[in-house]
Formats: structure tokens, sequence, C-alpha cells
């Protein structure tokens, strides 16, 4: 009888060991799905600050161009921008004109400033009313030229700058 008392004990304490492993395991596959959800909520929220950032960072843009003055740290960045948009503007009528030449799509089309009605986006008059179609300068021709007047003007000032220094009155 000793020995199947001594394997009902084994198979107790193996049972008792069962348990509280299941129970360990429970308790990490609780703490892992929580982790995964607060890394999921942590990832969330810094998609929404990278994105609250591009917006200051867009705004801070638009400000630069209407106003035509930027900090001076921004100007590096502010340029780049331009060339990036350039660049896609380019790539954007590269596409253009493979939709329209090989895949025979037609061609783009924008709304007359006069009369609102659809013409093609290479038209000089509208074919409604008449109207001249005149381009504005796109956004990036506007901030080349207003770098370019930022760099006349330091320049300029950097001159006399030096001038001063070099002759004392």
């Amino acid at each position: 009888m000793e020995f199947f008392e001594q394997i009902k004990d084994m198979a107790k304490t193996a049972g008792e060991k069962t348990e509280a492993l299941a129970k360990t395991v429970g308790e990490k596959a609780e703490a892992t799905m929580e982790l995964q959800k607060i890394n999921g909520a942590i990832e969330k929220a810094e998609v929404r600050l990278r994105e609250h950032y591009a917006k200051i960072g867009e705004e801070m843009y638009k400000h630069y161009v209407e106003v035509g003055k930027t900090p001076e740290r921004c100007a590096d960045n502010f340029a780049i921008v331009a060339a990036s948009m350039a660049e896609v503007n380019d790539l954007k009528n590269k596409a253009a004109q493979i939709k329209m030449d090989k895949l025979g799509c037609d061609i783009p089309k924008t709304t007359c400033p006069a009369c609102k009605q659809e013409i093609l986006a290479n038209a000089k008059f509208c074919h409604e009313c008449g109207a001249p179609v005149v381009k504005k300068p796109s956004i990036i021709e506007e901030v080349k030229h207003a770098i370019q007047e930022d760099e006349k003007i330091y320049k300029e000032a950097h001159a006399e700058a030096l001038a001063v220094e070099e002759y004392p009155r």
C-alpha cells in the first residue's frame, strides 16, 4: 500500500505544480496582452504626434511662403521642402505624360477661373468664355523667389557689415 500512497503523493504534487505553472502561464499571457494593448496605444499616439508635427511644419512653411521671411534655422529645411515639391511636381507631370502617350488617357483638366467650366490643363484661353487662363506661379517658384530675395538681403547686409568693420568712421 505504501507504493500507492507514494504514487498518490507524486500525482498530487504534480497536479499542484501543473496548477501553479498554468496560473503563471495565464498571468504572463494576460501581461503580454496588456503590453500589446499599451504598445498599440503608444504607436497610435506617436502617429498622431507625427501628424501634428507635420501640421505645425506645414503651417510654418505656408507662413513662410505668405510672408517671405523665416527663422534662419528653418531656411535650409524650407529649401529642401521646395526642392521636394518640385520633384513631386515633375514626377506627377511625367506620370501624366505617360498616361496620355502610352496608356491613351485624357489630357489632365482644370477649371476656368472665370466661368468654372472644365478646360484642358494646358489651355491658354477658356474654350467656353474665352477668358485668358493666367497660370499662377507655382508655390515652388514663389518659394525659390523668396529664398533668392532672402539671400540677396543677407548678402547685402553681410557686405555692409564687412565694409563697416574694414573702414570704421
